[in-house]
C-alpha cells in the first residue's frame, strides 16, 4: 500500500528517542568506570514504553558517537572512555520559559544563550529541562550531580505548570530576567526605567503616551510611567495601553483614529516590529512630532531611544546569586535590579 504524502507519519518517539539516549549517557556519567551491559531492545522498549523502531534509533546513534559499543553475539556494552573528565560532574538544571520552547525569538534565544555560557563558563555541565514530559518525569532527571536550577524568563511561562515545577523541585534555585517571590532573582529594572523615560519625555514636552504592553508579562514599566505621569498632574488612560497579544494593527489604530498622533510610544514588549508598515503609512515624524521608546533585541528602521539588553550582566549576577545559595541554602533570598542604558537610534545629536 502507497503511503499518502503531505502528513505527519511515523512510528519514532522523540521523547522516547531524548529519554534512552539520556538513560545510556547517564549510566557512562554516574555508573562504574567499567563497560556495563546493556539490556536488550525489547526490555528497553518495555521499559521506556516505546516502539523497537525509536530503540533501534536511539542505539544506533549512540554507537556512532561513541557512548555505546555492539560486541556480536553478546549485546551492546557502554564506553567509559567516552566521558573524558576526571572529576565528578557538576551539573546546572536550566529551565528556559515554558521548559517546551520549539521556536526561539530573539530576546529568550540571546538570555537563554547567555545564561548557559555562564553556567558553563563558571564550570558547570548544563543540562535541559524538558517539561513536554510530565512534571514527575522532569524532576526525576535531576541526577546526583544537579547542583542547582536556572529559571529563565518566567513570564514567557503561562499555565502554571511550569511555576509548580520550579516550586517542587528540591535544588537551589535561582530566577535570571525574572522575578519570583521567595527566590534570587535578576532583572532589567523596568519600573525605573518606565519612570525615568517618562520624565525625560515630559521634560521634551510630551504628555500623551501610547504604550504597547503584552498581558503575559507584569509590564513593571507602566507603573513607573503612572508615577511620573501623576507627578504632573496627569493619568495614563487605560484606553492608552495596547495588548500586542491582540490585534496590534487595529488597537494602533483605533487609538490614532481617536486621539491622534501620540506623542510617544513606549514598548514593553516587541511590539513596534508589526507596526513599521502602518508608521509609513502614517508618515509619522519619529525625530520630532512621536518619540518611540524600544529594547534593542529588535531592528528599527525609524528612529527611536534604544533601551540596551545587558544580557550578560543578569547572565553574571544570576549564576552569583545561584552558586552563593548552594554554599549558603538557608540565606533570605535577594533580587537584583539593573538599569539599562538609553542611547539614540538614527537621532540628531542634540
Amino acid at each position: 500500500m502507497k503511503r499518502k504524502t503531505g502528513l505527519i507519519a511515523g512510528d519514532l518517539s522523540v521523547a522516547g528517542y531524548v529519554r534512552i539516549r539520556k538513560y545510556v549517557i547517564d549510566n557512562i556519567i554516574y555508573g562504574d568506570k567499567k563497560p556495563q551491559r546493556l539490556a536488550s531492545m525489547r526490555e528497553l522498549a518495555a521499559q521506556f514504553g516505546v516502539g523497537c523502531t525509536t530503540v533501534q534509533k536511539a542505539l544506533k546513534d549512540l554507537v556512532t558517537d561513541g557512548y555505546l559499543i555492539p560486541k556480536t553475539g553478546v549485546g551492546m556494552f557502554t564506553n567509559p572512555q567516552s566521558w573524558r573528565r576526571n572529576e565528578e560532574p557538576r551539573i546546572i538544571e536550566f529551565l528556559s520559559a515554558d521548559g517546551k520552547q520549539i521556536y526561539f525569538e530573539n530576546y529568550l534565544c540571546c538570555m537563554s544563550s547567555t545564561a548557559a555560557m555562564a553556567v558553563t563558563g563558571a564550570g558547570y555541565f548544563l543540562h535541559n529541562v524538558d517539561l513536554f514530559q510530565n512534571n514527575g518525569g522532569a524532576q526525576a532527571e535531576a541526577g546526583p550531580h544537579s547542583r542547582g536550577l536556572l529559571w529563565i524568563m518566567p513570564e514567557r511561562a503561562t499555565g502554571g505548570r511550569t511555576e509548580e515545577f520550579f516550586h517542587a523541585i528540591p535544588l537551589p534555585r535561582a530566577v535570571i530576567a525574572g522575578i519570583v517571590e521567595g527566590f534570587d532573582s535578576v532583572d532589567f529594572d523596568r519600573d525605573r526605567e518606565g519612570y525615568e523615560l517618562t520624565r525625560k519625555l515630559l521634560a521634551e514636552g510630551r504628555r500623551t503616551i501610547l504604550v504597547l504592553a503584552n498581558s503575559n508579562f507584569s509590564n513593571r514599566e507602566i507603573g513607573g510611567i503612572r508615577r511620573a505621569l501623576a507627578e504632573h498632574g496627569l493619568t495614563l488612560d487605560d484606553s492608552m495601553i495596547i495588548d500586542n497579544r491582540l490585534d496590534l494593527l487595529e488597537g494602533f489604530r483605533n487609538c490614532c483614529d481617536r486621539f491622534g498622533i501620540p506623542d510617544a510610544i513606549y514598548d514593553t514588549g516587541g511590539g513596534p516590529v508589526r507596526l513599521w508598515d502602518e508608521f509609513h503609512a502614517r508618515e509619522i515624524d519619529f525625530v520630532d512630532r512621536c518619540r518611540l521608546i524600544m529594547a534593542d533585541d529588535r531592528q528599527s528602521p525609524v528612529p527611536c531611544w534604544m533601551l540596551k539588553n545587558d544580557y550578560a550582566r543578569l547572565a553574571a549576577a544570576g549564576m552569583e546569586l545561584l552558586e552563593r545559595r548552594i554554599s549558603e541554602p538557608g540565606r533570605a533570598p535577594e533580587t537584583r535590579l539593573f538599569r539599562r542604558d538609553v542611547y539614540p537610534h538614527n537621532l540628531p545629536q542634540s
